[in-house]
């Protein structure tokens, strides 16, 4: 049987997604001549056609398409504009989907109600402040000698995401399927999300983390991408901000007073500045632009360097955790947001199916991801 729907909204839905009508009917086994009649309202899928372009294609509820009219953006999508229309159509489908699905953990977050915490989004500090940095980190409980005892960068990034969650952000991450992206986030004053590239390496994360924290100081949603070309084709005052994202994280995650200190006197070699980006948990290329901005090294230097780096930014395949469902989650989803969801649970609000769906996971794999938070909080 065939069902009546709005022709206009199912252009919207895949035009949202920058699909093809061609890559449409692809996915769904039909004729792009189909899709084209759908889109005209000269004729209608079926329910079943309808429920794989909305679930497996365009990632939309199936009430959508009977609305009588294109649905709103919601007010942070509105601000997800520091990428200018034309860049931000470049976006490819993997990544729509991934914002898509960050919308849908904001919502969950609110179903919640997650508990009240002492919010950054609220404190409204003045991102071009001189302190800005020095309060930041007051407010994240993580000083400067706190961040140089991580054991490693995987503690460092857990560590800082647990700062994240008590100032009331999501930290959440994903297979983004794009390596020329690193993260993104979506701004909202209660609950705003960062989404992170689980293939990037931990040193590049913690870059990303910081990144989109100042979008989030700036009341914009924004994202982070691997290669900076990007940036000269934005207008002026969106090139201006995807700059100061990235001055941000690298002036907090290596203030310039610190390592003048740690450098006087001592040889910038390869060694040198590993051990510095260790010390500081961040990559060897944050510590070259550190050197750069500071004018210690030369521009043609840099670039040698950088080129030598670049692959840094990417973690070992082979090191990637991938092999084991449970923990992928745990990772993916991070211990806070999984012990929210329990919590609800366990107190009666929400049921064991709405449990899973919250943890987008089958019934019986809750048990395990309890299991695996309990033993990481011994």
């Amino acid at each position: 049987m065939k069902v009546k729907i709005n022709n206009e909204v199912l252009i919207w839905a895949r035009e949202e997604l920058n699909i093809s009508q061609e890559e449409a009917a692809r996915r769904i086994g039909k004729e792009i001549e189909d899709i084209q009649k759908w889109e005209k309202g000269e004729d209608f899928p079926t329910y079943a056609q309808l429920e794989s372009l909305a679930y497996n294609v365009y990632k939309r509820p199936m009430a959508v398409f009977f609305f009588p009219e294109n649905p709103q953006l919601p007010k942070q999508e509105r601000k997800f504009r520091t990428l200018d229309n034309e860049v931000f159509s470049e976006i490819p489908t993997k990544i729509l989907e991934l914002i898509n699905k960050a919308r849908t953990m904001q919502i969950n977050l609110e179903e919640l109600e997650s508990e009240a915490k002492l919010r950054i989004t609220q404190l409204k500090l003045n991102p071009d402040g001189n302190n800005l940095c020095d309060e930041l980190r007051s407010f994240l409980g993580i000083n400067l000698e706190m961040q140089k005892k991580a054991k490693n960068m995987s503690d460092a990034f857990e560590m800082w995401r647990t700062a994240f969650y008590e100032c009331g952000i999501y930290v959440f991450k994903d297979a983004f399927k794009e390596q020329a992206f690193s993260g993104f986030c979506l701004y909202d004053e209660k609950y705003p999300v960062i989404y992170i590239n689980n293939s990037m390496s931990y040193s590049r994360q913690i870059f990303t983390l910081f990144h989109e924290l100042y979008h989030i100081l700036l009341e914009t949603s924004g994202i982070d991408k691997t290669v900076d070309d990007y940036i000269s084709r934005l207008e002026d005052n969106n090139k201006k901000i995807e700059i100061a994202c990235n001055a941000f994280a690298g002036k907090f995650l290596v203030p310039n007073e610190d390592i003048t200190i740690k450098i006087k006197d001592k040889e910038l070699n390869d060694k040198n500045i590993e051990m510095l980006a260790k010390e500081y948990s961040v990559s060897r290329d944050v510590i070259l632009r550190k050197l750069l901005d500071l004018g210690i090294i030369t521009k043609t230097l840099y670039e040698l360097k950088h080129k030598e780096y670049s692959n840094e930014i990417f973690r070992n395949p082979n090191n990637n955790g991938g092999g084991n469902y449970y923990n992928s989650k745990k990772s993916y989803l991070g211990e806070n947001y999984i012990t929210d969801v329990c919590k609800n649970y366990y107190n009666g609000k929400i049921d064991i199916y709405e449990t899973a769906n919250y943890l987008n996971v089958k019934v019986e794999a809750i048990p395990q991801l309890g299991i695996l938070i309990k033993e990481g909080s011994r």
